[in-house]
């Protein structure tokens, strides 16, 4: 009895032990996952060409293990698809071939034609918030190599109707951007214009003068928008024995660079973010707004783009990737947890090779690989 109790004393206690051990384990797990990046729960849209080379629509995922998932192909048309864009709600996606604008349910079921391009080439689709309209790019296509430029135009997305965004205005009109409640649109108009912001309820029609076409993106709360332009750095040569700061001791030499700009709704006050001897890409705000992310590069130059993150102000400015001028990072999106970044890379002394689908872990700076080849990803949900 006394050898039977003493087992079953061992016995109670190894039983603990197990559940402390086990206890542990857990512990340790949710520790590390608060120390890795959250599991992606956003499905991916990409396109990428099949075998016959026609460039189709794909969905892929990760899981919490950060192991590809293989694609599906959404799309098996002989046109090649150029641009797709999701819903506000992210129940519905639209993609634009070279003949057609489709839509669809987000999972890719439902696909019908809801405008038919031809002989005309529609691109950029870009929702309005109310989850029915939409505007796209549409050039006409005069001969095989040569486009017209392009002008915005409205699509119904319910009844197929289709109007210019200003019906009087035959200029050049690209690189639409609502703003969040849908009161505002902001683009890039021609050269000799510049960024335009056009109010869809008073009619008011606003320019910011920019030297670059440039892509705007808008804040949050609507009243900011973010973009790049062209900005001068003054260069010193050496001023020798003469005072550095007598500059007309030593000579000047000046470089164009592109660096990026908030713009105030409200006030009109216009804001440089960043300087320096850069070539700045198209900013991408993080979900919560606080955070800035984009590509930089010597300016003139064929060098790839780095990834960079600083806070809306222009503060807390830091490089994410490696610099190596050989490789190009771009397609720049945001995860909804606020800390992964979805993006394309390719080898630019090798274009042969194909890009590929990355992910950026902007805490650790780990990039986790995607898919071997694709471009354009976007996240399939809001």
């Amino acid at each position: 009895m006394k050898r039977n109790k003493k087992w079953q004393v061992a016995s109670g206690k190894w039983q603990v032990s197990r559940l402390l051990l086990a206890t542990c384990i857990l512990a340790t797990c949710l520790l590390a996952s608060c120390n890795s990046p959250s599991p992606l729960s956003q499905p991916i849209f990409y396109l990428d060409y099949d075998a016959d080379g026609v460039v189709q629509l794909y969905q892929t995922d990760m899981d919490a293990l950060h192991v590809h998932i293989a694609p599906a192909q959404l799309t098996d048309g002989d046109a090649d698809v150029l641009h797709v864009a999701v819903s506000p709600d992210g129940a519905m996606a639209a993609y634009a071939t070279t003949d057609a604008i489709w839509v669809m349910d987000a999972d890719g079921s439902g696909q019908t034609i809801a405008l038919d391009c031809q002989p005309d080439i529609c691109n950029q689709l870009v929702w309005h918030p109310d989850g029915r309209r939409l505007l796209y790019e549409r050039a006409e296509q005069r001969d095989y190599n040569y486009l017209s430029f392009p002008r915005l135009f409205w699509l119904d997305t319910a009844t197929g109707e289709t109007i210019p965004l200003l019906e009087n205005e035959t200029r050049i009109s690209q690189s639409a951007a609502f703003s969040p409640d849908g009161a505002w649109v902001a683009y890039v108009g021609s050269p000799d214009v510049g960024m335009q912001l056009f109010n869809l309820e008073s009619g008011e029609l606003r320019t910011v003068r920019t030297e670059i076409s440039t892509a705007p993106v808008w804040s949050n709360d609507g009243q900011t928008l973010y973009f790049r332009d062209r900005d001068v750095e003054i260069l010193h040569e050496e001023a020798g024995d003469g005072d550095a700061d007598d500059h007309t001791s030593h000579d000047h030499s000046y470089v164009e660079s592109v660096v990026l700009f908030s713009y105030a709704l409200n006030s009109g006050a216009m804001v440089q973010l960043t300087d320096g001897v850069v070539d700045d890409g198209r900013p991408a705000l993080s979900p919560d707004g606080e955070w800035i992310a984009f590509g930089r590069k010597p300016p003139r130059t064929n060098a790839g783009r780095e990834i960079w993150l600083m806070r809306r102000d222009g503060s807390d400015l830091r490089q994410l990737t490696p610099t190596d001028p050989t490789v190009n990072y771009g397609g720049l999106g945001w995860g909804e947890n606020g800390r992964l970044l979805l993006l394309q890379r390719y080898q630019i002394d090798t274009p042969s090779v194909p890009a590929s689908l990355w992910l950026l872990d902007t805490i650790s700076g780990e990039l986790l690989p995607l898919q071997p080849t694709g471009f354009l990803p976007i996240f399939a949900t809001n």
